[in-house]
């Protein structure tokens, strides 16, 4: 009988403090950014090309101290260049590291592999230059008969297919994404992505 009771009045309890629309706000922090004010004037999207731009040299929002765009590998080893620079010149006899970071010993003997930090860090900074642009592409389009944005959107491809030249460099036939998305990508040629 107490088990009754206690539904009778847990239930319209429940039901009366159930959820509604009133969540479904903005946020009013001026330091909150979304996709609507971030690509709200050409002068915006210029600050969001800035970061296609940054993210060939820093590797976060706060240099190597924290904020991290890439998580699960060290953030002062997943600097766009630093690593572009680790898997072509460690590889061969024009560059030697005499010291045993995780995954520069492998380098030098050409054992690339997926537990490699470096391959592995390499991979995904490349895959986020690409999600970035491919944002940055998509969301900058509405700002359309706009000259200066259509330069950017042009730059943003520009980045994306380096990016793209890199993947293919390094790993080979690799998915080929030009659209935000949440499926996984299927693989692709070389030739598909050429």
């Amino acid at each position: 009988m107490n088990y009754i009771k206690k539904l009778i009045l847990i239930v319209p309890t429940l039901l009366i403090v159930s959820c509604t629309d009133d969540l479904d706000q903005t946020p009013i922090d001026p330091d909150s950014f979304t996709e609507t004010n971030v690509f709200a004037t050409a002068d915006e999207a210029k600050g969001a090309l800035a970061k296609l731009y940054a993210s060939l040299a820093l590797t976060g929002q706060q240099g190597p101290a924290g904020q991290a765009d890439i998580t699960g590998i060290d953030e002062g080893t997943s600097q766009y260049s630093r690593l572009l620079f680790s898997l072509n010149e460690l590889t061969t006899d024009n560059a030697v590291v005499g010291w045993g970071d995780p995954g520069l010993p492998n380098l030098h003997a050409m054992n690339w592999g997926a537990g490699n930090d470096f391959t592995t860090g390499m991979y995904y900074r490349l895959a986020q230059e690409v999600s970035f642009a491919n944002s940055f592409i998509e969301n900058a389009a509405a700002l359309n008969d706009n000259a200066e944005v259509e330069a950017f959107i042009a730059e943003a491809r520009f980045l994306r297919a380096f990016a793209y030249f890199n993947l293919l460099d390094l790993y080979g036939n690799v998915p080929l994404v030009t659209v935000i998305s949440t499926e996984l990508p299927e693989q692709s040629s070389r030739a598909d992505i050429f």
